[in-house]
Formats: structure tokens, sequence, C-alpha cells
């Protein structure tokens, strides 16, 4: 597609957290595109903190729809003057180029209400979102990985990009925030491992015991420095698990924010989790991680890079994709064995490089 030399562009990539971290790539590709266009970035508020300060983003406008429709978002007036703000922010210039990568009917409705000549989306995408696009894209296959899906739009606005581009933009404000962290876990020595226990859907949750019996292996069979992260209101779980360890990790569980996060992820010498926004930001800041993909497709929504391990057992019901099921095999099946063989090849393969000065 020629749209000549855009001058200001908008990504439409709302939520939620790991589509988000996934949708970065496509903003590399872009400005590699077109490095002189002022590229902004329409986000829910959940995962608008991961894209300040960007490298390649000029303006970053955030959504806040669930204060907004929840009870954090103040009385009716309140509301309806934040709404006013962010809706002159969002139209308080023209675009050349509006991209919705969301594909659903509130991302729809925001790109249409940009003030853009073009808006580009896929065709039939889903709850009608392509009705708010005037260029479509051919339906997109729903098993191609969501990466390479963004990259596809890239090319055909007339990138060549061939491998993805991960940046985060970190800098010393959570570097500093992560050195106090780790320096109060005190005790051994050993590999740094980060264990994100929790998921968004029931059926991508794997058991606390298990998840116990993995932290003790790596201290172990590894004398690992273990950290639970997760948000505030995952302190229950976590406190379940620590209470089932024969060693406790370390509970950084709500002490992070999400660029935190980041940064204590680009440390670790392996991560573990289900699949997650977590899982898709470690990749992304280029840690190793060890995958649990029950109802999921890791060919869909795996983690991205090298040197990951996806564990999966193959059964005909998955993936299902559902959100609740009442026997789900597919990660009970999963052994805490199974977790701790991967886990394990990944850290003596780290062990294994050589120092680089």
């Amino acid at each position: 597609m020629d749209i000549g030399q855009p001058e200001r562009i908008l990504i439409v990539k709302l939520s939620a957290l790991g589509d988000v971290v996934q949708a970065l790539a496509f903003a590399e590709a872009i400005h590699a595109l077109w490095p002189r266009a002022s590229l902004d970035w329409l986000v829910e508020e959940a995962a608008g903190d991961l894209l300040a300060g960007h490298p390649v983003l000029d303006r970053v406008i955030v959504s806040r729809r669930k204060t907004w429709l929840g009870r954090g978002g103040g009385g009716v007036g309140r509301r309806l003057t934040d709404i006013r703000r962010f809706l002159e922010e969002l139209r308080s210039r023209p675009y050349d180029l509006v991209v919705d990568l969301q594909g659903l009917f509130k991302s729809g409705i925001l790109t249409r209400l940009a003030r853009s000549r073009v808006r580009l989306g896929f065709e039939r995408s889903r709850e009608f979102a392509w009705l708010f696009v005037n260029q479509r894209l051919p339906a997109y296959d729903p098993d191609r990985h969501a990466v390479e899906r963004y990259l596809d739009v890239a090319r055909f606005l007339g990138s060549d990009v061939k491998d993805p581009v991960f940046r985060l933009g970190l800098g010393p404000a959570e570097a500093a925030r992560v050195d106090e962290l780790l320096a109060d876990m005190g005790g051994r020595e050993g590999p740094l491992v980060v264990v994100h226990p929790e998921a968004l859907w029931p059926t991508k949750r794997w058991s606390s015991p298990k998840f116990a019996a993995v932290c003790d292996g790596l201290v172990r069979e590894r004398d690992a420095r273990v950290v639970l992260t997760g948000a505030p209101a995952d302190v229950d779980l976590a406190e379940e698990i620590i209470g089932r360890t024969v060693t406790p990790p370390a509970n950084l569980v709500g002490q992070t924010g999400l660029r935190q996060l980041a940064e204590l992820l680009r440390r670790a010498a392996v991560v573990i989790s289900p699949d997650t926004g977590t899982m898709h930001l470690a990749a992304a800041v280029g840690a190793p991680v060890v995958a649990l993909f029950g109802p999921t497709a890791p060919w869909r929504t795996g983690p991205v890079g090298r040197g990951h391990r996806v564990i999966r057992v193959d059964l005909d019901c998955s993936p299902c994709f559902k959100k609740s099921c009442p026997d789900p095999v597919c990660l009970e099946r999963i052994t805490p064995e199974m977790v701790l063989t991967e886990a394990g090849g990944v850290l003596a393969r780290t062990e294994a490089l050589p120092d680089v000065d």
C-alpha cells in the first residue's frame, strides 16, 4: 500500500499487556520505514506505563476506560471531564494514518474518532471493528503468530522487516529499583530465576503445589535465587505457594510496576510462566522463558526469540481457547519434574556460555 510519506501515524493497540508487548515490533518496523514520521500510540491504562519513554514514540495517549467504568473514576462529573479531555487529546492533531491492531469494537470506535484520512485494519475483524476503517487488509490466518500478523501489516505498508525488534527504553530509575529489591533478598549467589504463577484465564493457571515444588527444586538442584512476581491482586496466591515451600522464594508480588518488572526479567537467568503478558515481556527483554501452555497455542502466542522452552501436553482437546474447563488436564499433566528439566537445561546452557567483558 502506497500512502506516500506520512508525517503523523497513530497505532491503536489498547490491551492486553502481552498484545501490547508483541505489537512493539510493529512500531519498530514502522519507525524504520518512515523514521521522520511522528509516531503516537493509543493504549489503555493497564499497559500505558510500559510505553512511556519508548525511543520511537512521540506521544502515548492513554484511555482510562476501566477507571471510567469502575469505582475508581470519581463522580459522574469528574469522569465526564476526564473523558472529554481524553477525546480532545486524541483529536488534537490530524493523522495521515491510523492503524487498528486491536480489531475490536472498542478500538474501532477510537480509530474512527481519530482525525485521519487513512484508517487501516483487518477485513472481518471481531466485533465489527472493520466497519470503522476505510482501508482493509485481508482477514488474517488465526494460526499465524501474533507478532508476524503485526509485522504483516508493516509489510503491507511497504516495510521489508524480517526479524522483530523489541525495545522498552528502560533506564537508571528502573535499574535502581531492581538493585534495591535484589539487595533486600540477600542470601545465595546462584542464578536468578523469576517465577510468575498467575494468569488471567483460570484455564491457564497451574497449581500452587506444583509451583512450590518447582521453587524448591530450583533451590535444591541449582542453588537458585527464586523470585515470585505478580500484581497486587496476586498476593494471596504468592503466600499460598510460599507456605508450601521448604525454602521460601523471595516475594516481589505487587512491588514492581511494569517497567521495574521488565528490568527484573531482563536480569533473570530463566523465567517460568504460563501464557501471560509477563511471559511476552520476558521474551521481549531477552530473558530465556520456560512457558507452560494448556488451552492456548504456542504457535499463535508463544514466546518470540531464541532459547525459550515451551512445555505442552499433546491432547486432542488442546488448544481449546476456553477460559473455563471442568477438567483442565492439559495443564494438570504438566509435572514439576518436566518444568525443572527444561529450566535446568536453560540454566546449564547459560552457565556454559563464556563470559564476555
